[in-house]
């Protein structure tokens, strides 16, 4: 699974060119549902006319909460990629399933799987977004849905076959509540990967 991210981003066009930074949020049909948000953000430069044609950033995070679009991608998977990843994947111990959250400088530098950035792996609960892409057919994203749980279920098993003991209810609603009264989770730190492999924890 192969997914682009878009941050928000708002255009000006003909029809703005003298608009302000603040008239652009609220005249974008994405942006507007988080204009108090993205206006309070960029509070110092709403007085600000960009030029004409200009592109205004509005954040950096590509979350749904934010208006990022999510673009499916999986025509930048290659074989390179996944070595990559895999490579990774070895030095982590214990993480064999899940979604890693990644930014490249480019799409060839993403298909090389080199200067790769690390933001996030996400576990079990970290759906393939690109069933999020715009236009993709519901029931394509409901079968996709599925084949994931039904690898992560099979994952599952199979740990429990070589040994493992799945953590109690108990168990996972206490760690909920750990993550949930700290700021940021810190989730234990793997040994970074061999030089040359192109890949970058976050620091």
């Amino acid at each position: 699974m192969t997914t682009l991210r878009k941050i928000l981003l708002v255009d000006d066009d003909d029809d703005l060119r003298e608009a302000l930074s603040e008239q652009l949020v609220l005249t974008d049909t994405r942006a507007l549902p988080m204009a108090r948000f993205h206006l309070a953000n960029q509070a110092a430069r709403l007085d600000e006319v960009p030029a004409p044609g200009a592109t205004v950033v509005l954040g950096e995070l590509g979350t749904h909460c934010r208006g990022a679009t999510f673009v499916d991608a999986r025509h930048l998977r290659t074989t390179a990629l996944e070595l990559a990843l895999d490579h990774f994947m070895a030095a982590a111990r214990g993480l064999d399933f899940g979604r890693f959250d990644l930014r490249a400088p480019s799409d060839e530098a993403l298909q090389a799987g080199v200067s790769l950035r690390i933001l996030e792996l996400n576990g079990v609960t970290g759906e393939p977004a690109h069933v999020y892409h715009p236009g993709y057919p519901y029931w394509r994203g409901i079968r996709d849905l599925c084949a994931h749980w039904r690898a992560a279920c099979a994952t599952g098993a199979s740990n429990m076959a070589a040994g493992h003991r799945p953590s109690s209810a108990r168990a996972l609603l206490q760690l909920a509540r750990e993550v949930h009264r700290r700021r940021a989770f810190e989730a234990p730190r793997a040994e970074p990967p061999e030089a040359g492999t192109g890949l970058a924890a976050p620091s």
